[in-house]
Order: structure tokens, then sequence, then C-alpha cells
């Protein structure tokens, strides 16, 4: 190991040269990455699964699913919204 760090120490030019090109490569890299933030929205259908602790699958469905899945139903592009309630534990 000693042999190592003496090597590079003198070499230190080189090192730093190679170190600049690693850099460059991943920076170069990083900037030609595609990106896409917001996938495009092809699934027309939404299932939604609740369960609820200490409720029973009508209330589950009465108090939270239906209001759930109403508002739900404003987002653009969606056709189809799915529930499904379970009792709570």
């Amino acid at each position: 190991m000693k042999k190592l760090v003496e090597a590079t120490m003198q070499r230190a030019i080189l090192m730093i040269v190679c170190v600049v090109i690693i850099l460059s490569w991943g920076g170069i890299s990083a900037y030609q990455m595609q990106r896409d933030y917001l996938p495009g929205f092809n699934n027309t259908t939404l299932s939604v699964n609740m369960r609820v602790p200490g409720y029973q699958a009508t209330q589950v469905k009465q108090q939270v699913t239906d209001n759930l899945a109403s508002a739900l139903k404003t987002v653009d592009g969606l056709s189809n919204v799915e529930t499904t309630s379970y009792d709570g534990g």
C-alpha cells in the first residue's frame, strides 16, 4: 500500500489528469442522460384498495372509499375507477 501511495505522489500530474478526465466523462454522461420527469398517462383505469383498522368493509366503503373514488374521477384522462374495501385489521 505504501508503494502505491508513493507512486501516486510521484505522478501527481498524471493523477490530476485522470481525475479530470473521469469527472468530465461523468458530467457529459449525466448531461446527455434522458430524463422523464412526468411519464405519459396511458392507463385509463385506476384500482383503489382500502383497509382501515377498526372498520368493517361497508363502513370503509361508505366513509372512505366512496369519497376517494369521487375525488379521483376528476382526473383528466381517467375513465374508470375500481374500488375494493376490506375489513380493517
